[in-house]
């Protein structure tokens, strides 16, 4: 645009700010809108030949700032928005969002439209199939064998495990900048299972697929709670991501997942793979394998009444329950059940994966016990071995899956001997 454009387009418009509204997420200060003004005036005095020290004087701003109006250098944020406005027009549906932007507020695209409330799936699909996946997110495929094929006619599937990480381990940081809220995905994960570097990696994998980036940090070291250092990544910040939290999610900027509930009943109509890989994507997170029990649960107190309506549209039975002394609020289902789903992703194999087969696939005893296994199993119990370690030990030994029943009865017998050789 000329200098001539901005100014007829001033003039002959009632509310000639009324475009900034085409615009997802971006709310222009009161210093941005005197700005234009005062750009206008500029514009005005320059082309009446005046130089720009008399023009900086007569404005009331740096001579440095109006070199750089003068020259395009850099603009007002509203005069740069007005350029991309006359650009691209107005959106087919929703508001214009650019994915990527400088910290001095220089909209650096791609742009793509999304809707300012989430209606159904299909919503959500032309989302993202406005987005092109970063090339890294190709090499990445190779480290969890994925087809590019599969990538390509499934990239809703990998949002869909970000949505569920974004509700369970990954920091959704938001912070404030001058014309609008950013957020940037963040991850710590404890490096006592060495497969959760793949998790990681993974969440990398589905933020690069939507065309972000994400770092590897340097590791954190371990907290109070934790001896175990801590794998670390950072996303780049951006405002998709705060369309996610807000509009896909459901959350107000004052809100965390930890404690509040999400509201997203879209994904209650959503395609089967699209619950699936939602669900993996909370399991991977917060989800466990109850050796003892031989079942699957997920702990996420403020969304459990959701999960468990998620489950019931996959016609897999669950029950709400606590774990570990009524501390957590969780939700419990068949093992079996979970591994045919399954609940977790097959694709990042985490440590509870592993488990979660290693159980399924191990062979089981309906009746006694073989003598050998019994006499093993009694010798841990003499030197006070707990039930699952001990059902831990015979499963990593001999891949064979013993339950918490047998070992009990074993325990009580001893007791018995023991109470009987004191008394004697």
């Amino acid at each position: 645009m000329t200098y001539q454009h901005f100014a007829k387009y001033f003039e002959n418009i009632n509310n000639p700010l009324e475009f900034i509204d085409n615009f997802w997420g971006i709310k222009p200060t009161e210093k941005d809108i005197d700005n234009v003004k005062i750009f206008l005036e500029v514009i005005n005095q320059y082309g009446q030949k005046l130089d720009t020290l008399k023009i900086s004087k007569l404005v009331n701003k740096s001579k440095r700032t109006i070199d750089k109006w003068i020259y395009k250098i850099n603009l007002p944020i509203i005069i740069r928005l007005l350029e991309k406005y006359i650009e691209l027009n107005k959106p087919k549906k929703g508001k214009w969002l650019s994915l990527n932007s400088t910290r001095g507020g220089l909209f650096t695209g791609p742009w793509i439209y999304v809707p300012e409330k989430i209606n159904n799936y299909q919503d959500i699909y032309e989302v993202i199939n406005q987005l092109k996946s970063l090339p890294e997110s190709y090499e990445k495929l190779k480290q969890f064998d994925i087809d590019v094929n599969f990538l390509k006619e499934n990239r809703h599937l990998f949002f869909a495990y970000l949505l569920g990480i974004m509700i369970g381990d990954a920091s959704k940081y938001g912070f404030q900048r001058k014309q609008r809220m950013m957020r940037r995905i963040q991850l710590k994960l404890t490096q006592k299972h060495k497969s959760n570097e793949r998790l990681g990696n993974f969440v990398g994998l589905c933020i690069n697929v939507l065309g972000l980036k994400y770092y590897k940090c340097k590791d954190t070291p371990p907290s109070k709670k934790n001896k175990y250092n801590f794998y670390s990544w950072n996303s780049q910040s951006s405002l998709l991501f705060q369309w996610i939290f807000r509009t896909c999610l459901g959350l107000n900027d004052n809100e965390k997942t930890s404690y509040d509930p999400i509201k997203a009943n879209w994904i209650l109509d959503s395609p089967k793979e699209f619950k699936i890989w939602f669900l993996q994507g909370i399991a991977d997170s917060d989800g466990y394998v109850d050796i003892n029990t031989f079942q699957v649960g997920i702990v996420s107190k403020p969304n459990i009444d959701f999960i468990q309506k998620i489950l019931n549209t996959l016609n897999i039975k669950s029950s709400k329950t606590f774990l570990h002394k009524g501390t957590l609020f969780c939700l419990r289902f068949n093992l079996k059940t979970a591994n045919e789903l399954p609940i977790f992703n097959n694709y990042v194999k985490l440590y509870r994966y592993n488990l979660m087969k290693r159980l399924i696939d191990a062979k089981k005893y309906s009746h006694h016990w073989p003598e050998w296994l019994g006499e093993e199993v009694d010798n841990y119990i003499k030197n006070n071995f707990s039930s699952t370690k001990i059902m831990r030990i015979i499963l990593d030994k001999y891949d064979i899956a013993i339950r918490a029943g047998g070992i009990g009865k074993r325990i009580k017998k001893y007791k018995i001997w023991q109470r009987k050789k004191l008394s004697v």
